[in-house]
């Protein structure tokens, strides 16, 4: 349990107003990087949507999640590794059942090839 002190008063973080929430998930930089997606937190607005791809970006991870949609942020320089022939591998040499191991749009790539022969 996370509390902020503000002058003899403790506060949750669900105690604060609506747009002032938290998700505890991601009140650390490694719960922010765990977050792969979005979606699937407990509170999901605007502020706490910035928020994490701020860190995750911070940390070089420059895909996320939000349920079906993958997000993208431009990460303003040349990232090689992010589209090497080994990355590419990780998702084409997947099983046709598993998940995607990390948001990328090669996995946006591979679950739409696979669609479309289910």
């Amino acid at each position: 349990r996370v509390t902020v002190s503000l002058q003899h008063r403790q506060l949750h973080p669900t105690d604060a107003p609506p747009y002032m929430r938290r998700n505890p998930e991601l009140l650390s930089v490694e719960g922010a990087r765990k977050a792969e997606d979005l979606g699937l937190l407990s509170l999901l607005h605007e502020p706490e949507l910035l928020h994490a791809l701020q860190v995750r970006f911070q940390e070089g991870l420059v895909y996320t999640f939000t349920g079906p949609m993958l997000l993208a942020v431009n990460p303003f320089q040349s990232l090689p590794e992010l589209y090497s022939y080994e990355r590419l591998r990780e998702f084409v040499d997947l099983p046709c059942d598993d998940d995607v191991p990390q948001p990328h749009v090669y996995g946006v790539a591979r679950d739409a090839y696979q669609g479309v022969w289910r």
